[in-house]
């Protein structure tokens, strides 16, 4: 099936209903935070149509994803990813400069600074996450044809993709007739992804200063706001 235009996807989406969606994963992953759905939709999207890279909020424009809005317009209701993590392993990121291959083609080079500049060498660590049955799970309103098309287009997740880590073997979008009080955004007076300070059926959640959208790294964007535990 041809994935949908970027006119298609601008209309929203067409029929509205509960949705676990799931991406099983080849091995490990590297994040810190939880990943969201409508962050990993709307880049989608931005890629299809060839849109640049916001880096200013004025920059900013609608963004149209098969997720259903808030009665506020502010939030898309969807989770961010939920997750148990089994293991960490400690890995490094390591860079040396190609000394071997400078002297190869030249002979002028007497000395190679390593500590700075385009010739530092480093090694740093992170940990890769491990996750109950490699599995990520998020809960939503929306489309789901229209959704598991974007979707088709995400193959990584997590940073450090270009090392494989966070490889997508499956993507899953199913009908989900087990909702709760709060679905898909807060659980048992928590939330589950960030939400304004007054949202209906909170019960004394953490805050913090953060996007109610994405992008999520904007700072000009961010609000005091509930986020999840």
């Amino acid at each position: 099936m041809a994935p949908l235009s970027s006119e298609q996807l601008g209309e929203g989406p067409r029929e509205v209903s509960p949705l676990r969606i799931t991406a099983r994963l080849q091995g490990g992953l590297v994040k810190r935070i939880p990943i969201a759905l409508d962050s990993l939709l709307m880049r989608v999207h931005a890629l299809r149509a060839n849109e640049a890279v916001p880096v200013r909020a004025c920059d900013l424009r609608p963004i149209e994803i098969p997720v259903a809005r808030s009665e506020c317009g502010n939030v898309h209701l969807c989770s961010f990813s939920l997750d148990v993590a089994e293991s960490h392993e400690l890995r490094h990121k390591n860079r040396r400069p190609p000394i071997q291959e400078y002297l190869a083609l030249t002979s002028s080079v007497k000395r190679v600074d390593i500590s700075v500049s385009v010739d530092k060498m480093y090694r740093v660590p992170y940990s890769l996450q491990h996750v109950e049955r490699d599995e990520l799970t998020w809960y939503a309103m929306g489309d789901a044809e229209m959704i598991r098309d974007l979707l088709y287009d995400i193959h990584y997740l997590g940073k450090h993709t270009g090392w494989g880590h966070g490889k997508v073997a499956e993507w899953r979008v199913e009908p989900f007739d087990e909702t709760w009080d709060g679905f898909p955004v807060a659980l048992n007076g928590k939330p589950l992804r960030n939400l304004p300070r007054d949202w209906p059926g909170l019960a004394s959640p953490k805050l913090g200063i953060r996007c109610l959208a994405p992008p999520y790294w904007m700072r000009e964007s961010e609000v005091l706001c509930a986020i999840p535990g």
